[in-house]
């Protein structure tokens, strides 16, 4: 159903399938379904292919384009985490597999990554574990990898059909076209608005507050440390002792600033090397 139909039950807990005359299997309770689109399906294909294989960098690069990371997390970390995970069903045969039990081990990678999966993605990842709890309950020999790894390979096979092809050029024709047709006005909308002085351009600073919180903060203690030695210098009035009192509260809210700046300095730098 996945591969053939990309439209599957999703939900094959062992109150839901029926045995129904001439060997046909049925299921009950179709509340939960899902339909995959063109590029989940051959995400899917390409990830559970990547692992039958266990090529350590074609299951990275497939789980890096299935899911959506954030900005701060970067491949290599993920990278090891998927060579463990590997390793762990290194010395088990491809029939040997559990596909259920693999899908589990692989979205703890993915969400101690923090990388967000695709709904259908997840539900379908949810759905092969169940499957193949549901399916040892007749048979404890079965082994869900050995039925999908032929469909994955024939889906594989078809996603360079000519007739695939011909659809993906077809859509991407069809995109170019709709930006060809597009682009004058929204050039000629840009040229009106630079012309009428309306035009702006919105950037997204991103972790700049700290930076500039600090940056602000030392120019400021530098000043206050310069004007305080000017006024020390000169003997500003009024004196006690013989030295300027603005001189020294200037030299003691210099010191306190600058402790504070290196302090925080220092907080921020300690993440990176216990990293």
């Amino acid at each position: 159903m996945v591969f053939r139909d990309s439209f599957y039950h999703a939900d094959p807990h062992p109150g839901n399938p029926m045995l129904l005359p001439d060997q046909v299997v049925g299921v009950a309770d179709c509340g939960m379904v899902e339909q995959l689109d063109d590029p989940l399906r051959e995400g899917i294909e390409d990830l559970l292919l990547a692992i039958v294989r266990r090529d350590v960098g074609d299951v990275t690069d497939a789980i890096w384009r299935l899911c959506t990371p954030p900005s701060t997390v970067g491949r290599s970390q993920l990278h090891s985490d998927v060579a463990e995970f590997l390793d762990a069903y290194a010395d088990a045969t491809v029939g040997g597999l559990e596909l259920g039990a693999m899908a589990g081990d692989l979205t703890e990678v993915i969400h101690r990554n923090r990388l967000l999966l695709p709904p259908g993605a997840s539900l379908l990842l949810r759905m092969l574990w169940e499957l193949e709890a549901t399916a040892k309950l007749l048979n404890p020999s079965f082994q869900l990898l050995d039925l999908v790894e032929p469909y994955a390979k024939k889906a594989g096979r078809q996603r360079y059909a000519p007739i695939r092809i011909s659809g993906r050029l077809s859509r991407g024709m069809r995109e170019w076209e709709r930006l060809l047709r597009s682009l004058p006005a929204d050039l000629d909308e840009m040229v009106q608005a630079m012309r009428a002085g309306t035009f702006s351009v919105h950037l997204d600073h991103r972790r700049l507050d700290p930076v500039a919180n600090r940056l602000v903060l030392g120019l400021l203690t530098s000043s206050l440390l310069l004007g305080s030695s000017l006024l020390w210098s000169l003997h500003a009035e009024p004196l006690v002792r013989g030295v300027s009192l603005f001189g020294a509260i200037g030299y003691a809210l210099a010191l306190v600033m600058g402790a504070r700046l290196l302090l925080r300095i220092g907080r921020s730098e300690q993440p990176r090397r216990n990293r």
